[in-house]
């Protein structure tokens, strides 16, 4: 079954329209500055079950941001259309607003080169149906039976393949710019009885290799599905943070880097800038101009956003700003102002990048009795950085070597102390979640439990 679906146009308004329905705005309600963010977004997608081709959808819709600057105070009114942004400034000018702390209305660069890929924004919509079709054969062909991937009794195949175009204009009294960036993400899982195993692929630029996402599939649910290892531990074990499993951790890391943070003390980071706070094996930036899915050439505040080191040789290296944050700390913003759906910008991160290291993920391990690698795990963070991860995928290895799966264990430590004792990072690195580029990260010191009943395993 096929339905093909569709969320209508995006407005038909020309640029010209909404830069004169901005400055009109702009000279009655915000005097003392303003700027508008105008976000159009054009959406395509694909949803198979087995090798069945159930649905494609395809829209265009948009989103407008609007700040206004009166009487020391600062109004944010978001909408979907010009006309509604039009009722909303004039409701918000009659009730009290936040207070002022930068005025909003920056110049935006010049013309840069945008981050979009040409090949990801011609995709069409059967070409992204057909690169499905090719990853789930290849995924038959790699299990080595017919009909493998075919829906049956424990045991299904699901497969959704997104592609978006986003093209941000942003507007103020002193200029205007623009860019398109795109992103392309696939996403698989694999069900066998009570296991199930997902692949995901998403990047702002380049394009997934069929072949190598149904390997990945096919070994991945085959470690998966086998009897989980069943070893006693005789002492501390050194954990290998690999893939998805790295992500959690370095989620919760960045707030601590969040310019606001720092200025308002919530963070611990201010005090050690310059200084050792982790492994010198450990380097982490954050890069918009990096393949992920956040490429931007200016925030939503109109500045440029630049490359931001944050960890140097584990080193307190620097914070990420918006204009408010940065003010408060006197220093220049990073181009980190983005908003999100609805809400103002805030100081957020862009792509983020953990620089490599120089050994393979096995001569990593190698000289180790026994490690355990995680290679997807989900769990929470405190605002301490105490955390406790589970994990959902995962092996033991004896001298490098995978010996047996683990599943349900419990990794529990704090962030601070597990990035201070990074032993080893691997060369190899692979995109996470879209946002995070990360090698493998060989951790010691964390307390390994499990999470059903004292032992390994399930």
């Amino acid at each position: 079954m096929r339905a093909v679906t569709g969320a209508g146009s995006a407005s038909p308004n020309p640029e010209g329209n909404v830069a004169a329905l901005f400055a009109d705005l702009a000279r009655r309600y915000g005097p003392q500055g303003s700027d508008l963010v105008w976000r159009q977004f054009d959406r395509l997608s694909a949803r198979f079950q087995g090798l069945d081709l159930v649905e494609v959808a395809g829209g265009q819709d948009e989103e407008f941001s609007l700040r206004l600057a009166e009487g020391g105070q600062l109004r944010f009114v978001s909408a979907t259309s010009p006309e509604a942004l039009a009722e909303a400034a004039r409701a918000a000018a009659a009730v009290s607003g936040g207070s002022l702390a930068v005025p909003p209305g920056a110049a935006p660069p010049g013309s840069l080169e945008d981050p979009a890929d040409p090949s990801i924004r011609a995709l069409t919509a059967d070409e992204v149906v057909g690169l499905g079709q090719e990853i789930l054969t290849r995924l038959e062909r790699e299990a080595g039976r017919p009909g493998a991937v075919d829906a049956g009794a424990g045991r299904g195949v699901t497969l959704a393949l997104e592609r978006d175009i986003v093209t941000t204009h942003y507007l103020s009294p002193r200029g205007s710019g623009r860019f398109t960036a795109t992103r392309l993400g696939v996403f698989l899982t694999v069900t066998v009885g009570e296991v199930t195993l997902g692949v995901e692929w998403e990047r702002g630029r380049g394009m997934p290799d069929p072949a190598a996402l149904a390997r990945r599939a096919a070994r991945g649910l085959e470690c998966a599905a086998g009897p989980p290892a069943a070893l006693c531990l005789d002492g501390p074990v050194p954990v290998v943070l690999a893939g998805q499993a790295v992500a959690p951790v370095v989620a919760a890391l960045l707030q601590a880097f969040n310019g606001r943070h720092v200025v308002e003390r919530l963070s611990p980071m201010g005090q050690w800038l310059g200084q050792k706070g982790f492994s010198r094996c450990l380097s982490l930036y954050d890069d918009p101009a990096a393949d992920g899915v956040r490429g931007r050439l200016f925030d939503d505040e109109g500045v440029r956003c630049r490359r931001t080191s944050l960890i140097s040789d584990g080193v307190i290296a620097g914070f990420y700003f918006d204009r408010a944050s940065a003010a408060m700390a006197g220093t220049r913003s990073t181009g980190h102002g983005i908003g999100a759906r609805g809400r103002p910008p805030e100081p957020r991160p862009t792509n983020v990048v953990i620089r490599a290291g120089t050994q393979s993920l096995r001569s990593l391990m190698e000289g180790l009795p026994l490690a355990m690698v995680a290679e997807h795990a989900i769990g929470d963070v405190s605002p301490g950085g105490d955390f406790g991860l589970v994990v959902e995928r995962g092996y033991l290895a004896r001298e490098g070597r995978a010996v047996g799966p683990v599943r349900g264990v419990e990794i529990r430590g704090n962030l601070y102390q597990a990035l201070g004792a990074v032993r080893g990072l691997t060369r190899e690195r692979e995109w996470v979640g879209g946002w995070l580029l990360t090698p493998a990260l060989c951790v010691e010191g964390l307390e390994i439990l499990s999470a059903a009943r004292g032992g390994w395993g399930e």
